[in-house]
């Protein structure tokens, strides 16, 4: 499985919520149809505490979008990502 990761928030943005305690989400594009939440949460739960993650559901075939958001607790830990 290939994924990419970028912040939603620029780098600056990124250092002062990270200063603020606010947490980060990530967008994750480029994601094979089969994949699962528990497959995302597995992945990117190596990098710190997860607060949520939300993959795109095609629902008439019930398979993945391609693309997911994944919310870390900790910025840092996004950024590890």
């Amino acid at each position: 499985m290939s994924h990419s990761a970028s912040a939603t928030t620029g780098s600056s943005t990124a250092a002062a919520a990270a200063a603020a305690g606010v947490r980060c989400k990530l967008h994750v594009g480029n994601l094979s149809r089969n994949v699962r939440n528990p497959h995302l949460r597995e992945i990117f739960g190596t990098f710190g505490r997860l607060n949520s993650v939300e993959l795109a559901v095609d629902r008439r075939v019930n398979l993945s979008k391609g693309f997911a958001f994944v919310a870390f607790e900790s910025t840092k830990d996004a950024e590890q990502a």
